[in-house]
């Protein structure tokens, strides 16, 4: 267990230290934006799930339709430099809840 979370502590270093390959973060933005826009016959029943977890934690259901704002300034914070090891650094290298199962 302590092997394994050194190897995962590590990889979570890398990443604050050399970041994402911009690539590939572009490529996994687009993936989301498109599988939100996808419809398809079962797109209102996968919305009103989606809707439901937000709604359930306190968020508000209509704010969670408004991908794109949330995309683009996603986007916004990363062109500016650093904002997955930003995050990455606060919620999981220096978040002192863990759980080891």
């Amino acid at each position: 267990v302590t092997k394994v979370r050194k190897v995962i502590d590590e990889v979570w270093e890398e990443v604050v230290r050399e970041g994402l390959p911009a690539d590939q973060v572009a490529a996994v933005l687009h993936q989301m934006e498109i599988s939100k826009k996808h419809q398809s016959t079962s797109f209102g029943m996968h919305l009103g799930v989606g809707l439901l977890g937000a709604w359930l934690h306190g968020a508000e259901p209509a704010k969670y339709l408004e991908f794109n704002t949330h995309l683009e300034r996603f986007q916004t914070l990363e062109e500016a430099g650093g904002h997955i090891q930003d995050l990455v650094s606060r919620n999981f290298l220096d978040n002192p809840h863990r759980l080891t199962v």
